[in-house]
């Protein structure tokens, strides 16, 4: 059914606008109007009508209220956006500190999307709880891309021994589906699965996904998000693809990834192709910050990304091992997702960063362009170790001192303590 999404502006209006839907419910409406759901923090309702509004609709308007006292937004239809991670940033390396693992345990993390599946077992150990919004007729479920995304942050790598694990393997995971099998949600839905997960206390939300209408708007999303953000301390990652249309004329990136107080994340084409889906190191590729002032604000592999594989799915490019637990992804929702697993590590040890201090250490590590050279964003390469130093959890420099690892803390002590044995023993020879 068509919904439309209301916005109170105080607490008074909100409650009289309930009292009003009630009693014009149980009149003579024809054809309905019905709550779908409420964000009460917000003063939020999600109504649902029929074929059209219905007439008299203006009548739930408090007496003592005006049109002012309200934003009223039509649904917003969204898509999903897509089509061995580790290596390619050197994690075994961060990891390997005195101050790691950096494995995000006990971050939680919400994904809305199309579901997880909950029996695939690089997934069941860290799955927290799941919650369906999706509301539509639709019975056909397609698990892919969400499973992908959720594997990408904290798949354990069970069945590759480790070696398609997530960037965060111990972070727990909250399914909000919001997603119908052919990829499509609104926005009435994606408010409440945010508000339920909001609820549940995650630290970092996905949003892997963009809406259908180039120029859609919506200020009670933007709105929602940024007070989660600024008060509650909240990481937003959105999907960020710009686009030419079939007149050639560039568009930028649509909601939710164009809001101000998201981290949005784009993808480029590896230098080296597919080689890199079996985990080779992409060129020098770690992470590219966009050099605009715009979106997105951060630009990640992917394209040939291995993530966990759901069987039937329409979602991955090809199967990559003969068990079928693993396939290959592109697009940039694994962007997102791997975004999402950077900044879940990242809180893991540095709890009380707060999203705008994260954003502004990592819009502040630009790369130089030399002299002469077209800028370009393939000249904005950042290095996550670089993030963990400057949060002063790895110790030397990344350019002049090696990282102080487990191994060679354990190789100096050995090291030490056999020089002690060699002095003691030719001391009593003597």
């Amino acid at each position: 059914m068509p919904r439309i999404i209301v916005k109170c502006t105080n607490q008074d209006v909100y409650q009289a606008f309930l009292e009003n839907i009630k009693r014009f419910k149980n009149g003579r409406t024809g054809d309905g109007i019905k709550i779908h759901g409420l964000i009460s923090t917000e003063r939020v309702i999600i109504l649902e009508y029929g074929e059209r509004i219905p007439r008299g609709f203006e009548k739930i308007i408090p007496d003592n209220g005006e049109k002012s006292e309200f934003l009223v937004e039509r649904d917003v239809e969204f898509i999903l956006t897509t089509r061995g991670i580790k290596n390619r940033f050197k994690i075994n390396e961060i990891d390997g500190s005195i101050h790691g693992p950096f494995d995000g345990n006990g971050i939680k993390v919400g994904i809305i999307d199309e579901g997880i599946d909950p029996f695939n077992e690089d997934i069941i150990a860290c799955l927290e709880e799941q919650r369906n919004f999706e509301t539509s007729d639709d019975q056909e479920v397609d698990l892919g891309h969400g499973t992908a995304i959720a594997g990408l942050i904290a798949g354990s790598g069970n069945n590759s021994r480790g070696k398609y694990a997530g960037l965060a393997p111990k972070a727990r995971l909250f399914d909000a589906r919001a997603f119908n099998a052919r990829g499509k949600g609104y926005l009435s839905d994606i408010l409440l699965a945010t508000e339920w997960l909001r609820s549940r206390e995650v630290r970092i939300i996905v949003m892997a996904f963009q809406a259908v209408p180039r120029d859609a708007r919506s200020s009670i999303l933007q709105d929602f998000i940024t007070r989660l953000v600024l008060e509650e301390n909240i990481f937003f990652c959105c999907s960020g693809v710009t686009e030419n249309d079939e007149n050639g004329i560039h568009h930028s990136v649509r909601l939710p990834g164009r809001f101000e107080h998201v981290f949005t994340a784009g993808c480029r084409r590896s230098e080296k192709g597919n080689r890199n889906a079996r985990g080779k190191a992409p060129g020098r590729s770690q992470m590219v910050v966009s050099p605009a002032p715009g979106k997105p604000d951060i630009l990640l592999p992917g394209h040939g990304i291995v993530s966990l594989n759901t069987e039937h799915s329409i979602r991955k490019d090809l199967v990559l091992d003969k068990n079928e637990f693993y396939a290959i992804y592109s697009g940039a929702s694994v962007a997102t997702g791997i975004l999402a697993g950077i900044i879940a590590k990242i809180i893991g040890h540095s709890p009380y960063i707060t999203p705008m201090q994260l954003k502004e250490i990592i819009t502040s590590m630009h790369l130089p362009v030399k002299k002469n050279e077209t800028p370009s964003r393939e000249k904005f390469n950042l290095d996550i170790k670089e993030i963990f130093m400057r949060l002063g959890k790895l110790h030397g420099s990344h350019t002049s001192y090696p990282v102080i690892t487990f191994e060679s803390l354990v190789t100096t002590t050995m090291l030490m303590i056999f020089i002690v044995a060699l002095s003691l023993f030719i001391s009593t020879v003597i």
